[in-house]
């Protein structure tokens, strides 16, 4: 039997929760009470918008779309509505009708800072950089403004090469009384990003660690070098073979795959910019079928027996990854499916889809477990690994076992992107990557930063720029911070 509505006074009680909760950034636990409260009122226009919000951020702008257009049916003078519906159809990059819906916005509280941050963030997002800045700077140099314009302010005042003023506002907002929770742990990474470009790395590395000592979540290193060691010796040859005679063929599918901040994003960039492929973003589809067949509740899947898959599952699985990667774009002969954790899974992949091309992104393992150190995961579940200098070295030692075991024991053909090497001669590696998917060479390959196209990873505004080298052994400027990084990597 399902539990009772809930009363109008628990509605308002799960209202006031769920905004606090979003506001704090715990936006999975803010989703589920909104859920609860709509359950007693699905007239609810605030518990509308927060499912919406939530929806948005956590990259599900499609879905979040219902539930903000309703809240505006509902109530078409509330100004938070066209400020969410903007937020929404900027995220699905539909750009105009933010615009729209952002100045709809605006007219009905023209005061709003988080009307004023969405707008200059749109001009952003068209590439007016300058524009952008000259919309908030104002307001953050006078101390009006809001966390949100703020936070816009010290992300282009970084690419503008204003960071000392970036610098001066924001520890001069986190200092004041009108930052909300979910702002602090955004605002101090923004810090430590602008201390970075102005070369102070002993005080960036401070504001990291502060992040990543806010709200941590526990991660169990043992037990996931346990379950990869379990996958590696249950994945044997003969198993795998076994397994294979269940694949679907189909040359469409594309797995980019390696740790997080490797260059994932950038490769799919490349070969999304020829115009016979379609960058399908982080689908994920090997970690989806992981998760729901898990055995029990942990941040992380892996598919320790292929006896629990079996043939039959297997097929499904492969008739389904290629329905849903060819629905994405009909006309495209190659579609990326980019996920970095499926370097766990490539076992799955490629007994489902023989003919798939899987690219292994390589970095240098100080700079990438440095960069994900550094980088606000803003608590993604399944990333608490990446908050801890020991646990995020043994996690890249883990991930590099299992892709041993992938292409040396069971021969796993993969094409390897070596980040030092793209940044060395992009010509020649994009080249040699767009022969790997099996496509002819485009010049449109060599400029993908000119290709506009939704991104929502931590480099989205890295691939609309040409590849630059500051990022190449980035992790000696912070050689003195790292020792607990390089003991859980044996360097």
């Amino acid at each position: 039997m399902p539990p009772p509505k809930p009363t109008p006074a628990q509605v308002k009680q799960l209202t006031a929760q769920a905004l606090q909760l979003m506001r704090t950034g715990r936006m999975d636990q803010a989703i589920v009470l909104a859920n609860r409260g709509l359950e007693g009122d699905p007239r609810s226009v605030t518990l509308l918008l927060v499912r919406g919000a939530v929806l948005t951020r956590g990259g599900k702008p499609e879905q979040a779309l219902d539930s903000i257009e309703r809240a505006i049916a509902l109530e078409p003078g509330r100004p938070q509505g066209y400020l969410e519906l903007g937020m929404a159809q900027q995220a699905l990059h539909q750009l105009d009708s933010a615009e729209a819906s952002f100045e709809r916005a605006r007219s009905l509280a023209p005061d709003s800072g988080d009307t004023l941050a969405a707008i200059a963030n749109l001009k952003r997002k068209r590439g007016d950089h300058a524009g952008a800045l000259k919309g908030v700077e104002g307001a953050v140099l006078d101390g009006s403004a809001n966390s949100a314009c703020v936070q816009l302010f010290a992300e282009l005042s970084k690419r503008l090469d204003r960071a000392g003023e970036g610098i001066d506002a924001v520890r001069a907002h986190l200092e004041g009384d009108r930052v909300w929770p979910f702002y602090v742990r955004r605002l101090t990474w923004a810090l430590g990003e602008l201390l970075d470009s102005a070369g102070r790395y002993d005080e960036a590395f401070e504001c990291y660690e502060r992040v990543n000592e806010m709200d941590k979540p526990a991660w169990d290193a043992d037990a996931f070098e346990g379950a990869v060691d379990r996958m590696i010796e249950r994945w044997t040859p003969e198993a795998f073979g076994a397994l294979c005679a269940g694949g679907v063929e189909s040359e469409a599918p594309v797995f980019i795959v390696g740790m997080p901040r490797s260059g994932t994003t950038l490769v799919e960039q490349i070969i999304a910019s020829h115009p016979r492929a379609f960058g399908g973003g982080e689908i994920g589809l090997a970690a989806q079928l992981a998760a729901q067949l898990r055995p029990e509740k942990r941040p992380f899947a892996l598919f320790e027996d292929p006896a629990q898959i079996g043939r039959s599952r297997l097929s499904r699985f492969g008739r389904g990854a290629i329905k849903h990667l060819c629905g994405l774009e009909k006309n495209a002969e190659r579609i990326t499916d980019k996920q970095p954790e499926s370097i766990l899974h490539l076992g799955l992949i490629r007994a489902a889809l023989p003919g798939s091309t899987i690219i292994n992104c390589a970095r240098n393992p100080l700079d990438t477990c440095l960069s994900c150190y550094i980088q606000d995961f803003q608590n993604i579940f399944g990333f608490a690994w990446a908050r801890d200098q020991a646990a995020l070295g043994r996690y890249y030692n883990d991930t590099q076992r299992a892709m041993e075991h992938w292409t040396g024991t069971l021969g796993i053909r993969v094409h390897t992107v070596v980040y030092e090497d793209m940044v060395a001669d992009q010509g020649g590696e994009s080249r040699r990557l767009i022969g790997a998917i099996g496509l002819g060479w485009d010049d449109a390959c060599e400029r993908f930063y000119e290709k506009k196209r939704v991104v929502r990873t931590a480099s989205e505004y890295q691939v609309d720029q040409p590849i630059y080298t500051r990022s190449v052994r980035r992790h000696e400027r912070y050689a003195e911070h790292l020792g607990a990084l390089r003991e859980a990597l044996g360097l």
